[in-house]
């Protein structure tokens, strides 16, 4: 009778915390790049929004959707 044994290796300890690091690195950029998206896009005139398309309602949404689902703000909802 054979016996095999199947080894998984694992980065370990160091690359285990490297990954989370970064994972916690690109949620605080996209969180970053969410509120200056609303930040910027509120600093406008009705007259600006209205000009790109933008109701001033949808700011948050359009923002979320912009950094979060990667989609264009140009696309109807």
């Amino acid at each position: 009778m054979a016996y095999a044994q199947t080894t998984y290796t694992s980065g370990g300890l160091f690359a285990g915390l490297i990954s989370a690091l970064t994972g916690i690195k690109d949620d605080i950029r996209r969180r970053w790049s969410f509120v200056q998206s609303v930040h910027t896009l509120g600093g406008l005139t009705d007259r600006q929004l209205r000009d790109i398309g933008i109701p001033r309602e949808q700011i948050n949404r359009r923002a979320y959707l912009e950094v979060y689902h990667s989609q264009p703000f140009n696309q109807p909802f």
